[in-house]
C-alpha cells in the first residue's frame, strides 16, 4: 500500500511520500513523472475548481504545459492559438491526458490590438490570466530592423498589457483573481541570436 501523504506543511513528510511512491519505477522516466504528478495532485490543492483560466499561446510548449496543469487542477481552461487547427489539436491532447477536463479554445492573433479585442469579445471575464504567448526570430542584433522590434513587442508585451488591463477590473470587483506573465531566462542569459527574447 502506498505511503499516505503528510500534511502539506510537512516538507520531510512530503519527501518521504514521494520517495515511497516512486520506488520500484527506476529506469522508467515516464512512469515516474506520471506517479509524481499524481502524488503532487494528492498533496497540493490550488483551489482552482471551476475557475475560468485563459492561457495565451497555449497550443505548444510552456503555455500548453500550463494549460494542461490548470485543467488537472479543475479549472475551466481556455486554450489560445493563432489557428483553429492548432487549438483543436491542443484541446484534444489535454482531454486525452486529463480525464473529465473542462477545456475549450479561442483563436486569436495578438499581432495587433484587434486580436486582443476579438478575444475579449468572446471571453469578457476570467479568474486566471496567464500571459504566455511569445514569439521570436533568431537574428543577430545588428540585423533586426525597427519593424521586427515593433511586431515582436506587440505580441510579447502589448498583448499581456491589453488583456491584463481588461480582466483586472472584474478580478478587483470579485476580490479574487490571478494574472501571471511568463518570461524567458534569456533576460538574464542572453543568447546572441535571441536578443529579442530578452
Amino acid at each position: 500500500m502506498p505511503a499516505q501523504p503528510a500534511s502539506p506543511d510537512d516538507t520531510h513528510g512530503c519527501r518521504r511520500y514521494f520517495d515511497a511512491n516512486i520506488s520500484g519505477f527506476a529506469g522508467d522516466s515516464h512512469r515516474i513523472e506520471a506517479r509524481l504528478a499524481l502524488s503532487w495532485r494528492m498533496l497540493v490543492d490550488l483551489k482552482l475548481d471551476g475557475r475560468a483560466a485563459l492561457v495565451t499561446g497555449s497550443t505548444v510548449g510552456i503555455g500548453f504545459a500550463i494549460a494542461s496543469l490548470l485543467a488537472q487542477e479543475g479549472a475551466h481552461v481556455y486554450v489560445n492559438g493563432r489557428t483553429q487547427e492548432r487549438v483543436d489539436t491542443a484541446i484534444a491532447a489535454i482531454r486525452s491526458q486529463v480525464r473529465n477536463s473542462s477545456v475549450v479554445g479561442i483563436v486569436a492573433d495578438f499581432s495587433s490590438a484587434a486580436g486582443a479585442d476579438a478575444l475579449i469579445a468572446k471571453l469578457p471575464a476570467v479568474d486566471v490570466l496567464v500571459n504566455s504567448v511569445g514569439i521570436f526570430e533568431p537574428k543577430p542584433f545588428a540585423e533586426i530592423p525597427d519593424a521586427d522590434w515593433y511586431r515582436l513587442f506587440e505580441v510579447n508585451v502589448m498583448s499581456g498589457v491589453r488583456l491584463s488591463r481588461h480582466y483586472l477590473a472584474n478580478m478587483l470587483k470579485q476580490n479574487w483573481g490571478r494574472i501571471l506573465f511568463i518570461s524567458s531566462e534569456s533576460a538574464v542569459q542572453i543568447p546572441p541570436r535571441w536578443c529579442t527574447m530578452a
